[in-house]
């Protein structure tokens, strides 16, 4: 039997160092995409057929929800499923979680089967079939006649062109223009893109100063204060302070006020409810988000978590009287 050649190396193996030398845009680059590829890995089967990654950007991992229910319990989940994602990855490779509307190009399982779904989209080919009238023409001619430069005046001429073809092709689709500005948006949405995201932000930065005010708040609570809000914007908002806060509390912090707030935020409880034993326990729950030491070693529940249960007490060491018979 033939001996294996020395030196010869596993795919595996190969693979992740010839990544690691194309650079560290290359490598990060992949670690995303191993990250979607194995989605199901990692959140497991009753989630991946259910919630779809879309891509990470700007370290916010994008899915897609069908259904409203799925995307508030994964939203619930967010810092158990981005501490996963990060472990997975080797790395901190996202900080957020936020949902959005299916991407272009991107097909589901069940999706793909179907033959409508299989048909591409091609604008430059929609844009060959506007015809632009003639006083359209004359006009975009007459915008381009007062540069000097015979070459730049065709480039901005053919740009011009297109750019008319392409609004009058957004308004044959039912476009309007924006609640906020002149641009156009889709039938359906009050503003284009650039504004509803600045409309978004705007909601997410209030809903974020009620919750510094008021940690214990709930979703309907808030929304009396900000009725644009959503359930999934306020879940968001709560989950990022809590990763946040839970960076400057330890497990020896139980009698802080900063480790008070993070339990008042995490559990949706006012001050008067909290007792020693919940904001205890809620910080051992949390202890994988929590601030370490620089010599860390895992703590043991009971070191940490008094023991309730009788045979626990027994087996910390109170003897046991048994009962006498004749």
């Amino acid at each position: 039997m033939a001996k294996r050649t020395p030196g010869m190396e596993m795919v595996n193996t190969i693979l992740p160092k010839s990544i690691h030398a194309l650079g560290p845009k290359v490598e990060k680059l992949y670690r995303r995409h191993f990250i979607l590829w194995h989605w199901q890995d990692i959140v497991g089967e009753a989630i991946a057929s259910n919630v779809f990654p879309m891509g990470i950007e700007h370290d916010r991992l994008w899915l897609y929800a069908r259904d409203a229910t799925w995307r508030n319990e994964v939203q619930m989940m967010q810092v158990d499923i981005l501490q996963k994602v990060n472990n997975y990855a080797g790395e901190r490779l996202v900080r957020e979680m936020r949902f959005g509307r299916k991407w272009e190009g991107i097909r589901f399982r069940e999706e793909a089967q179907t033959p409508e779904n299989t048909r591409e989209f091609h604008l430059g080919k929609e844009l060959c079939k506007v015809n632009l009238t003639d006083s359209e023409l004359v006009l975009r001619k007459e915008q381009c006649s007062k540069v000097e430069d015979a070459e730049l005046q065709k480039k901005l001429h053919i740009l011009l062109l297109r750019q008319s073809k392409l609004t009058k092709f957004k308004k044959s689709r039912n476009w309007h223009v924006c609640k906020d500005c002149s641009a156009l948006c889709p039938e359906g949405e009050q503003r284009c893109s650039i504004c509803a995201s600045r409309h978004e932000g705007e909601i997410r930065r209030a809903v974020r100063r009620i919750l510094t005010e008021l940690p214990w708040l709930r979703c309907g609570e808030i929304k009396e204060q900000v009725p644009e809000c959503t359930p999934y914007m306020v879940n968001s908002q709560r989950a990022s302070m809590v990763q946040e806060l839970a960076k400057n509390v330890k497990l020896e912090d139980a009698d802080t006020i900063r480790a008070k707030r993070l339990v008042m935020l995490h559990l949706c409880l006012p001050p008067e409810h909290l007792t020693e034993d919940i904001v205890k326990r809620t910080l051992y729950n949390l202890r994988q988000d929590l601030s370490k030491p620089t010599e860390f070693k895992p703590l043991k529940r009971y070191d940490y978590l008094p023991r309730k249960h009788a045979r626990d007490k027994r087996k910390a060491g109170e003897k046991h009287v048994p009962s006498s018979g004749k």
